[in-house]
């Protein structure tokens, strides 16, 4: 009991100390503390990176090197030197798919094997043109619809994501870059406009503005309507419109395009694209699209304008100045004039006997580079009656000279390849003419002065001089009435083509324009010449039957060889200018 009332006591003493605020009372609540956000992904800091750069096996050349140019932006920046991979191995040689946790880091680039690349492939696939950029899983996925988005998407994040103390990218980050969406100009193109081609149209016109038509319906999921333009009912309504259209401002905008050259202008309801010749039409079409899709037009307000002039990258050229030439033998051989009398040569090669006539085989390359503008030169001021060359395409459409389809034996291609924004392929068709312009000729493996001509410019040098050898490496991709016959009428250099297609195809190109007095008195007289006979041919095997010498050459006439094909055009020319008499022209 005593006990008792001690602890009771205590109990009194003690509770008035004590607040009523500090008394313990129980409570459901729990207290809640927020986690810190994640860490952002450090791609790379100063010296320092845990990432490797992830490209596909197979990727195209512009990829590659926007690709390059990313990490060499980011070593220059914060001095790392990250690693590039492809995502072969063996055991996704059969498309098999790599999946990781986050622990492995990478920045993937383009169309990989990787998971997440799939993933934000398939999450995005509403963007028929454009961009994702997106942080997930250790992974910084840099996507794109096509090759001209993808290098967008890489230029991206090289200038918005290098700017700070290190490559930082929030866990959540995404970027969507959507072109095709709807209101932007891929959306209205495809939706409100018809696409117009010239009454006649096919070949090259035909098949670009299909191509075209198909693009849009690719990219924003409806195909324009193709129309010749007098079938049209609605002339007023928005059109695109393709070449030399009966639309008033097809005529103005294509008013004085030369050849190669093209231009693009948008109207209130109109846009035109329209060049020199269906190579520079299709150039434009082309250029139009990639303006598109690279985000280069983002609007359709009128009084945009866009003009290529080729010709004037090249108005220094030797086709020009011709008369400035001095060929390296001028002091060693004068042939005698009538070896230069262009009429004389026209009734010579329609003629089956009489003198040996001269086909020089891609020039004077006993003293310039094959297929340059100074072998042909050289080669028709020495007498030549015709030159061999051969023609190619570019990336862009331009007919350029060359035998092989790479670059590798002819040019310093080894040494530039890659390197400025030039393409690593070695083939000509990965080349615009511009990159080609970048390149010099080789010359008995030495370095020359020489750059790799156009077709255009090889014309004006053969005008009164020669006839034209044309050999055409690229097959059906060239069309004789249309691109050649249009090339052939700029330079004048239609009499020219006589010896590759005869009396036939003169006649039909006179057809198209019995104006032109000079080339139907030509016409006239070439096929009068030509009664009776056939046109000399030369027969390349011969120089491997007899050899390239003076004995070969004359077992070669003994033989019927009228026409005598040589890469030794100066030491033939001078056996001609002392052997051979001028015909008696009727």
């Amino acid at each position: 009991m005593k006990k008792l009332y001690l602890l009771l006591l205590a109990l009194i003493l003690i509770l008035p100390a004590c607040s009523p605020a500090e008394i313990p009372v129980e409570t459901s609540a729990e207290v809640v503390t927020e986690a810190p956000p994640p860490e952002p992904y450090i791609v790379a800091t100063a010296g320092a990176s845990d990432f490797t750069i992830i490209r596909p096996d197979k990727v195209d050349d512009r990829v590659l090197q926007a690709t390059l140019g990313l990490r060499a932006a980011i070593k220059e920046k914060y001095a790392v030197e990250m690693v590039i991979k492809s995502d072969w191995s063996k055991e996704t040689k059969d498309g098999g798919t790599v999946t990781s946790d986050e622990t492995v880091l990478e920045v993937l680039v383009g169309d990989t094997n990787r998971a997440e690349t799939l993933a934000v492939a398939e999450e995005y696939s509403d963007v028929k043109c454009g961009y994702v950029i997106k942080a997930v899983n250790g992974k910084i996925v840099i996507w794109g619809t096509e090759v001209a988005t993808l290098c967008s998407a890489i230029d991206y994040f090289t200038a918005e994501m290098l700017g700070g103390e290190s490559v930082s990218v929030e866990r959540d980050y995404v970027y969507v870059w959507n072109l095709s969406g709807e209101g932007m100009p891929l959306d209205l193109l495809a939706n409100n406009y018809s696409i117009i081609i010239p009454t006649g149209s096919a070949g090259r016109i035909k098949d670009v503005s299909d191509g075209l038509a198909t693009k849009f319906f690719k990219l924003a999921g409806t195909r324009p309507e193709v129309i010749v333009d007098k079938r049209a009912t609605d002339k007023s309504g928005k059109e695109i419109l393709i070449g030399d259209t009966d639309r008033p401002e097809s005529a103005e905008v294509g008013a004085g395009l030369k050849y190669m050259d093209y231009a693009i202008r948008i109207y209130e309801n109109k846009i035109v694209l329209v060049g020199g010749s269906p190579f520079a039409t299709q150039n434009a079409v082309n250029d139009f699209i990639a303006m598109l899709t690279e985000g280069k037009l983002t609007s359709l307000e009128a009084g945009f304008e866009y003009k290529k002039d080729y010709h004037s990258l090249f108005a220094d050229s030797l086709a020009f100045n011709q008369e400035s030439f001095v060929p390296k033998w001028a002091n060693e051989f004068t042939p005698p004039a009538w070896m230069l009398d262009f009429d004389e040569k026209t009734y010579a090669i329609t003629t089956s006997d009489g003198r040996m006539m001269a086909d020089a085989h891609r020039g004077d390359v006993q003293h310039y580079p094959e297929n340059s503008l100074e072998a042909i030169l050289s080669a028709l001021m020495m007498g030549a009656d015709v030159v061999e060359i051969d023609v190619r395409l570019t990336k862009d459409n331009v007919m350029v000279l060359m035998h092989d389809a790479t670059l590798k034996r002819t040019t310093n291609w080894e040494k530039v390849k890659g390197k400025n924004g030039l393409p690593s392929s070695a083939n000509i068709e990965d080349w615009t003419y511009e990159q080609l312009q970048e390149l010099i000729l080789i010359h008995n493996g030495m370095r020359t002065e020489c750059k790799i001509p156009t077709f255009y410019e090889a014309c004006l040098l053969f005008v009164g001089r020669g006839f034209i050898h044309y050999d055409n490496k690229v097959g059906e991709l060239i069309n004789k009435d249309s691109d050649l016959y249009l090339l052939a009428e700029e330079t004048g250099s239609k009499a020219c083509f006589a010896y590759n297609y005869g009396a036939s195809t003169m006649m039909n190109w006179l057809a198209k324009d019995t104006s032109d007095t000079g080339f139907k008195d030509f016409c006239v007289k070439f096929n009068k010449y030509a009664t009776g006979h056939s046109l000399r041919k030369r027969n390349f095997d011969m120089i491997e039957k007899h050899g390239d010498h003076l004995t070969g050459w004359k077992k070669a006439w003994d033989e019927g060889y009228k026409m005598t094909f040589t890469n030794k055009i100066y030491d033939f020319s001078k056996y001609i200018a002392k052997n051979c008499e001028p015909f008696k022209l009727p």
